[in-house]
Formats: structure tokens, C-alpha cells, sequence
């Protein structure tokens, strides 16, 4: 808040957060959740309130973090995302299975019966895991079985 020269403005600030929290349907207090509704805040008290709504606030309102515990402000919600449809379903599920993708990947890479550590670890880290396989004496050990 220094930054943005609104310090003098703190105790705003702690009565924004409770507030912005609420109208983005109780998000929990995790990361990055936690970050969304203090970014939020700050940027209400220091511009006005939702004047400049970030990318992960329109996220967090279009459903891209899961559900909210409660709902969302419909105001809140307008100004964010307008009539864009929010997701309504887990999101996760709408990525497409991958590990006969990931298992071929490895076969090409030298590691054909990798296994599921490993493939979770390429999925993950794909040039780390890869690195680890061909110079660790354990990926190497797992390998040569």
C-alpha cells in the first residue's frame, strides 16, 4: 500500500477484505484464494471499489477456481464477467486424459515401463524428470528392472 501511496488507508483496508471476501462467495483464506481477496481489497480501497478487477478475480468468478462456498455477488459479478457463463462443473474435467500421452513420451525418451511415479513426476516436471531419469542411479534402477 506504500507503493500506491494509500498507507494512510489500512483501516479501510481491514474493513474491505471482509467485505470483498463476501461478495466473491467466501473463498477460502488459502493460497491463492487468500491473495485474490487481499489483491481485490487493496486495489478497491487504493482506485475504488472494483474500478480495476484482475485476471484472477474474473477467474475466481467465472468458476476457473472451483466453487465458491457461497454465491457471488451479482453486481460483483456483472461488472467482472458481464453475462459470460461461469463453469458449472468440476474443471478439472475438461482436460483430457493424458497418460497414454505422457507413457508414449517416456517409451520415445528411452523409459518405456516407467512407472506411475514417474509418469506423474514427467507430467509435472517434464525436463526435470527427464534429467533425473537418465543421470540417477535410481531412475536408472527402476529402469533397468
Amino acid at each position: 500500500m506504500k507503493e500506491m501511496g494509500v498507507a494512510d488507508k489500512y483501516p479501510q483496508l481491514l474493513e474491505e477484505m471482509p467485505r470483498v471476501r463476501a461478495e466473491l462467495g467466501y473463498p477460502p483464506l488459502v493460497t491463492p484464494t487468500s491473495q485474490i481477496v487481499g489483491s481485490m481489497s487493496v486495489l478497491n480501497v487504493a482506485l475504488g471499489r472494483y474500478k480495476m478487477i484482475p485476471r484472477e478475480v474474473k477467474d475466481l468468478i467465472l468458476g476457473k477456481y472451483g466453487r465458491t462456498p457461497g454465491p457471488i455477488d451479482p453486481e460483483v459479478k456483472r461488472l467482472a464477467i458481464g453475462d459470460a457463463p461461469q463453469i458449472d462443473h468440476r474443471p478439472a474435467d475438461d482436460i483430457p486424459p493424458q497418460m497414454k500421452k505422457l507413457r508414449e513420451k517416456l517409451a520415445e525418451e528411452g523409459f518405456p515401463n516407467a512407472p506411475i511415479e514417474d509418469v506423474l513426476s514427467y507430467a509435472s516436471f517434464p525436463e526435470v524428470t527427464l534429467n533425473f531419469l537418465r543421470h540417477s542411479n535410481i531412475g536408472m534402477k527402476f529402469h533397468d528392472l
